[in-house]
């Protein structure tokens, strides 16, 4: 399965590296406006097609302590299965 989610990565690769490129000038607000509703369809769509990507890095969850009938418990993040993704 790892195969196939590296292939997936890299062929969109160039695409996203455009999507990326076409932001930093559509962010423009001169083009925005002298391209119209195009132009910013086109800057929504590059801007969702960049971020869309699964990334290797997960951010902590931050939940310091919960709440249990009244009673706060600590609460400590431990892996329990690791996967090559």
């Amino acid at each position: 399965m790892y195969p196939a989610y590296q292939a997936h990565a890299d062929l969109l690769w160039p695409l996203r590296a455009a999507a990326k490129l076409s932001l930093a000038a559509l962010q423009d607000p001169w083009l925005a406006q002298a391209g119209g509703l195009p132009a910013r369809q086109w800057k929504a769509a590059s801007s969702v097609f960049e971020l869309a990507q699964v990334t290797h890095a997960r951010p902590p969850w931050q939940i310091d302590e919960v709440k249990v009938r009244n009673e706060s418990w600590p609460v400590s993040e431990e892996t329990v299965m690791t996967t090559p993704f």
